[in-house]
């Protein structure tokens, strides 16, 4: 049994993951696309989750614990890329601001914006990329 390449894994798993954080960003900021992005989260799971998985383990059936365990960190780290991504484009089209964009991010700190738009869907974005990760990898 050989060791699991989880550097090619985790360069995999992110080339995946970097396109649908953007997609995601562009989504909720920009078209607001609300419970459409558990649908979102749940293809992206499954993808990143299955390339990490190819990336790590070629050839593979069966799955060690470490690949599935970088599939899901992977999984996850994109909403957080996606959820940076849509805090700054927001900030960045908001519409009738004369602030600079420094400013406007003073106005509106990231950890209470975040607050404010996480429920009552971000748990299950959140769930779906974790899930669907794990399952993607498997």
């Amino acid at each position: 049994m050989t060791m699991p390449n989880l550097r090619r894994g985790l360069a995999y798993g992110s080339g995946m993951a970097l396109p649908f954080a953007a997609a995601w960003a562009v989504a909720a900021a920009v078209l607001d696309l609300g419970a459409g992005l558990v649908l979102v989260a749940a293809i992206a799971g499954w993808l990143i989750g299955t390339a990490a998985a190819l990336g790590a383990e070629p050839g593979t059936i069966r799955r060690t614990r470490g690949t599935v365990t970088l599939a899901i960190a992977v999984s996850l780290a994109t909403w957080l890329a996606a959820t940076v991504g849509t805090y700054l484009l927001g900030l960045a089209i908001l519409p009738g601001s004369t602030l600079p964009f420094l400013e406007r991010m003073a106005n509106a700190p990231f950890l209470d914006t975040i607050a404010l738009q996480f429920l009552p869907l971000g748990p299950l974005e959140l769930g779906a990329l974790a899930f669907f990760g794990w399952l993607g990898a498997r």
